[in-house]
């Protein structure tokens, strides 16, 4: 996304668009739920702000 450099003029933070992700996986099982994968890439999302722009977790 960064080597797009899409223009971003309204941000107050940055001239360019940034993408951050969270991520989660899981391996099926008795015990395991949609809802706690999605709470799980969640988490990372916020992790991946709090680290800053353009981030992964």
């Amino acid at each position: 996304m960064a080597s797009l450099a899409i223009p971003h003029p309204a941000s107050p933070t940055g001239s360019v668009v940034t993408v951050s992700l969270g991520v989660a996986v899981c391996l099926p099982s008795e015990g395991t739920s949609m809802a706690s994968l999605v709470s799980d890439a969640d988490a990372a999302l916020y992790r991946a702000k709090k680290a800053g722009r353009n981030r992964t977790a």
